[in-house]
């Protein structure tokens, strides 16, 4: 319900390219009348004014964007705007005025669906009801209202039911919600509104460089748990191939077929990756539904694997990324955003601690067989 326009999510760098939506109910409301295509060019000022507990913040995000680049300004009350930039070859953030800041390579970002576009996670107001109409930003908008309860939202900053309105553009170049309220019966509240929309314009060059008084690292390469295998290994059980679901029928000639999850996959017949692309393999924390403690197996690859990997996923939306451990699937994520060069890390997660340890123990099977 939060209505903060395009802001990163921070999971760290591995998530710094998947760009909030402008607003947050973008995808809780039914789509607008066509009014012709998407822009492909823009100018967003939005302001987000929220009360918790009888504190106010603002914050204002100003985003300009192309098929292929953006900037977006971020300004916390009367902090230093932080700033991304994406020049269509690497991703900057930095804090204005800082000495260091972030960079890295996303392949393949396409930025009006990843950055503009809403992303479809974001949380739904169930039963909304059409009210009325009304313009916002020059823009003809649908009015709707709807309730969100706390209990139902994890995280949640009110108190029992939130009212909420929501004004929804009708014009399909720019078809996102510009304006929300939402308060509860404590006083709390937010008040989120595109205040500024400029479409299909020509934007400078220089608006998507840089600040050349920033000297921008890599992001950090943080790894926990404990070590399971340390690699490259000379021979050994992993193999990470590209798939495509398999509903009927045989796959064409040199194309194996595996069974992941209900699901028949056939396999493309070169691997992207295997046991001599690894660095190495950790058991870390992994985050599991409703909370409860839970361990992954994840894989991590050289540089040069995991920007192959990027590459060839920039290509594949929509197919597979099949894990082999020992021969047999033991995951098959779906390529659905982009990956940057820097995600170097594969996650295998089971569906019990037993079956962990035995996919474990594969892995550790050819280190146990060279040290005897």
């Amino acid at each position: 319900m939060i209505c903060s326009m395009c802001r990163l999510r921070q999971r760290d760098y591995r998530q710094s390219l998947v760009v909030a939506a402008l607003l947050a109910f973008l995808s809780a409301v039914p789509a607008a009348a066509a009014q012709g295509g998407l822009a492909t060019s823009g100018q967003v000022v939005a302001h987000t004014r929220r009360t918790v507990g009888g504190k106010t913040t603002l914050t204002i995000a100003k985003l300009w964007f192309t098929r292929n680049r953006y900037r977006l300004e971020t300004s916390y009350d009367s902090g230093r705007p932080v700033i991304e930039v994406y020049n269509g070859r690497a991703a900057y953030r930095w804090t204005e005025g800082a000495r260091n800041g972030r960079v890295w390579h996303p392949t393949g970002l396409n930025v009006i669906q990843e950055v503009v576009h809403p992303l479809l996670e974001q949380s739904k107001v169930p039963h909304l009801k059409r009210i009325g109409t009304a313009r916002v930003a020059g823009l003809p908008c649908t009015i709707y209202s709807g309730v969100r309860q706390a209990s139902a939202t994890p995280g949640a900053w009110w108190k029992g039911a939130l009212a909420v309105r929501i004004w929804r553009s009708q014009d399909r170049r720019f078809p996102y919600v510009l304006r929300t309220t939402g308060a509860d019966a404590k006083g709390n509240r937010v008040e989120s509104e595109v205040i500024e929309l400029r479409l299909n314009l020509k934007i400078p060059e220089d608006r998507f460089r840089p600040s050349t008084f920033t000297q921008f690292l890599p992001p950090p390469d943080v790894r926990r748990g404990r070590q399971l295998i340390a690699a490259p290994l000379p021979i050994g059980p992993v193999a990470i191939h590209l798939a495509d679901p398999l509903k009927a029928g045989k796959a064409s000639p040199g194309r194996r077929v595996v069974s992941f999850a209900g699901q028949r996959l056939a396999l493309e017949p070169r691997a992207l990756a295997g046991t001599r692309d690894l660095q190495e393999a950790r058991l870390e924390p992994h985050a599991a539904p409703k909370g409860k403690p839970q361990e992954a197996i994840v894989l991590y690859l050289s540089p040069a694997a995991a920007a192959r990997v990027a590459r060839t996923g920039a290509k594949a939306r929509g197919r597979y990324l099949v894990v082999l451990v020992g021969g047999k699937p033991v995951a098959a994520p779906r390529i659905q955003r982009t990956w940057p060069e820097e995600e170097n890390r594969v996650y295998i997660v089971a569906s019990s601690a037993k079956q962990l340890s035995q996919i474990a123990a594969t892995l550790q099977g050819p280190l146990r067989s060279l040290s005897r």
